[in-house]
């Protein structure tokens, strides 16, 4: 399931995924999220990553809760996450 979600991704912009809405709110499903909004247990990881020096990381919708979360490398998503449960961005 997430490679089919990856490989509808691989023909469309970035603008363009930016600009999928849908869920309960009529807000982004992918996005970009500066790293001082992630959870503390999230930055945290990426100093263990030795990734403690990029700004944003880019959450990209597979369904319901489920992210995949990684940083945009040129054309590419540089993937380092899988988040099953909406935790690495916790929704209030």
């Amino acid at each position: 399931r997430i490679h089919d979600k990856l490989k509808s991704y691989e023909t469309r912009t970035w603008n363009e995924i930016k600009k999928d809405t849908g869920g309960k709110s009529s807000g982004n499903m992918s996005h970009e999220i500066p790293i001082s909004e992630l959870s503390k247990e999230a930055q945290k990881e990426l100093s263990k990553l030795n990734l403690d020096d990029i700004d944003s990381l880019y959450s990209l919708r597979i369904g319901g809760k489920e992210r995949l979360w990684g940083w945009k490398n040129g054309y590419c998503l540089e993937i380092i996450w899988y988040d099953s449960n909406h935790e690495v961005y916790p929704l209030n």
